[in-house]
């Protein structure tokens, strides 16, 4: 493999990756906080020569910005910054991609809250959780906000986080977003199989729980892992 021209293997240190349309996406490496650089088809640890390239996102958000984390949904490639979301489209022909919709305002505030429900992406912004419920074709539709009857709690725990130290997982089986955080002690557990009137979820707060780690098994189960005091780490099943 090789890393991208200007870098070496000891300085490419990508915060986010993602493995989509056939590629490997990285981006937000500790000196180009605003760029994606993408490697050639079926060889994802190559990110030089024919094939592979980057997308600089700067000239459509500006610079006082940076990349939190990537995803692919529907099609599209979808660029999670700290303020504003970028959306391109052709994605698995990057010769031919092309700018489909930027998001402006509303960005996501820790990488590991952004979660696939298969139909949907769900994130933590600044403001709450929220579902990127629209499709590029219909601007008009808004953002759902899940976490809109416990707002003000939320961003107050948010006050005394690391965002670094967020973790989330989307559960299938159960059709809950679950949310970590770790500092409060505090989970709060959206259930997504039925919005309520004003397009919240129903929210449980589960206090005393510093779960740092989830994993969904393939058999699905949902594993919590947290560390204890008395053990080197404790995981629970669900």
């Amino acid at each position: 493999g090789a890393v991208p021209t200007g870098y070496t293997v000891d300085t490419f240190d990508p915060n986010c990756a993602l493995a989509a349309f056939g590629r490997m996406w990285y981006a937000s490496t500790s000196v180009e906080r605003l760029t994606v650089y993408y490697s050639q088809l079926l060889l994802g640890d190559t990110l030089t020569g024919v094939g592979s390239g980057l997308l600089d996102i700067s000239a459509v958000i500006g610079n006082n910005d940076e990349i939190v984390a990537i995803k692919d949904h529907n099609k599209y490639l979808i660029i999670f910054c700290k303020n504003n979301i970028v959306v391109y489209a052709n994605a698995d022909d990057p010769t031919n991609i092309t700018l489909a919709d930027v998001i402006t305002g509303i960005g996501c505030l820790s990488r590991d809250t952004v979660q696939k429900t298969g139909t949907d992406l769900i994130f933590l912004s600044k403001s709450g959780v929220r579902s990127l419920q629209r499709t590029i074709q219909e601007k008009s539709m808004p953002m759902r906000e899940l976490s809109l009857n416990v707002r003000d709690d939320l961003v107050n725990d948010l006050n005394n986080e690391n965002p670094v130290l967020i973790k989330s997982i989307y559960f299938e089986r159960d059709a809950f977003y679950l949310l970590s955080l770790p500092s409060t002690g505090q989970v709060y557990c959206f259930d997504t199989r039925q919005q309520l009137e004003n397009g919240a979820a129903r929210v449980t707060i589960w206090n005393n729980f510093d779960f740092k780690a989830f994993c969904v098994t393939e058999d699905r189960n949902l594993l919590l892992g947290s560390v204890d005091a008395m053990l080197p780490g404790k995981a629970f099943k669900l």
